[in-house]
């Protein structure tokens, strides 16, 4: 695995960002009501939530409480009922769609328990997308990505599509692709849940390396134990609450 220390200074710098505050991902009185018919199902209520800069934090709860509910909260990929969020110092809440669209790219990297990655493109090309859509020049968003995908110990495998590569290597793909951006922050719904316990820790090891390396704060929900307890914070979600736990 390549140990350089950097993905490429032709990557979006966030450096600037992060100087100014090592608050990265703040939330506070977050609700989320779903309205079905005349029923009103409350998920999340008054929550508060705080994420400095290099912190992990890891969130457990039984299925069906409301953990991918907060993530895509805290992420902008869903409107709170009530509360706000604050992502690398701006609310979410005071921006459009498009503004909204702008600022998960550049400071926000998403890790899903499935992969997500396009089947028609290469490893390469899959890492690259967050950069593309950003405009940067390809030969340099080609360079960065590579780096990384040869940091993950895909140097190799560039070139291969995503039925050509194991189920391990797919989601090491797609940690790759979320940090390629050097984000403030990477939100990771069920990162492993879909791999065997072996291969589960072997990406967990990777993203927990490039976290590190490049001060990325993380947070991941999660129903293994053990990779909660590697978390510098545990938060259990219970019926509309969250509060700290030790494993």
């Amino acid at each position: 695995m390549n140990d350089q220390s950097s993905i490429g200074s032709e990557a979006v710098d966030q450096e600037s960002t992060r100087n100014k505050s090592t608050m990265v991902l703040q939330a506070q009185g977050l609700s989320k009501v779903f309205i079905q018919g005349d029923r009103r199902l409350e998920i999340l209520d008054d929550l508060d939530l705080q994420l400095q800069a290099g912190e992990s934090v890891a969130i457990m709860g039984s299925s069906g409480v409301g953990k991918s509910t907060l993530l895509h909260l805290l992420g902008g990929l869903d409107n709170p009922s009530a509360g706000q969020v604050c992502l690398a110092g701006h609310n979410l809440s005071e921006r459009n769609e498009r503004q909204r669209g702008e600022l998960r790219n550049r400071h926000l990297g998403f890790i899903y328990q499935f992969h997500h990655l396009l089947p028609e493109f290469s490893a390469l090309e899959n890492v690259s997308m967050p950069l593309l859509i950003r405009g940067n020049q390809i030969a340099a968003i080609t360079a960065v990505a590579t780096e990384l995908l040869q940091q993950v110990g895909l140097g190799e495998r560039l070139h291969h599509k995503p039925s050509e590569l194991s189920g391990g290597e797919r989601q090491r793909a797609a940690v790759a692709r979320a940090m390629v951006g050097k984000p403030n922050c990477i939100i990771a719904d069920e990162p492993t849940g879909n791999l065997d316990e072996a291969t589960a820790e072997r990406v967990f090891d990777v993203l927990l390396e490039l976290r590190a390396r490049h001060n990325t704060a993380l947070l991941y929900a999660t129903h293994d134990h053990k990779l909660a307890a590697r978390a510098d914070r545990v938060l259990e979600l219970t019926h509309k609450s969250l509060r700290q736990i030790t494993l």
